[in-house]
């Protein structure tokens, strides 16, 4: 996950994701904070990122029952954490195959080669 460095940097996020909470556009954003509209949109696909994932952690953990059928709920929270991992492993996969075909595809059509050989040369 992406980390803010500095307390102007952690101040200007939180300025950001406000102002886009509040129906302002990335240009006026941009102006108005005076910094590049590229790193509000980085800065908000960040801000995206992190509420998504901060979904999915409510839906797969609901609160814990009474002690007894703790045993149960265990086992219903390991299988639904199961099922979310392999679904994010899935698409990790499917992630790792898009980026390999785009590169075989780019070494194709522009005839240049992307990948490292195996074993560079030592001095």
């Amino acid at each position: 996950m992406y980390h803010l460095h500095t307390k102007k940097q952690k101040a200007h996020f939180e300025e950001v994701v406000r102002l886009h909470q509040q129906g302002c556009s990335l240009g006026r954003i941009s102006r108005i904070i005076g910094i590049s509209s590229s790193t509000v949109r980085e800065w908000l696909a960040i801000f995206a990122t992190y509420q998504s994932s901060q979904r999915r952690m409510k839906k797969v953990n609901p609160p814990t029952p009474s002690p007894a059928s703790s045993t149960e709920a265990s086992v219903a929270n390991l299988q639904a954490e199961n099922a979310r991992l392999r679904a994010e492993l899935l698409d990790a996969r499917l992630r790792a195959d898009l980026l390999d075909e785009i590169i075989n595809v780019a070494e194709a059509q522009f005839k240049l080669p992307i990948r490292k050989k195996a074993g560079a040369k030592q001095p």
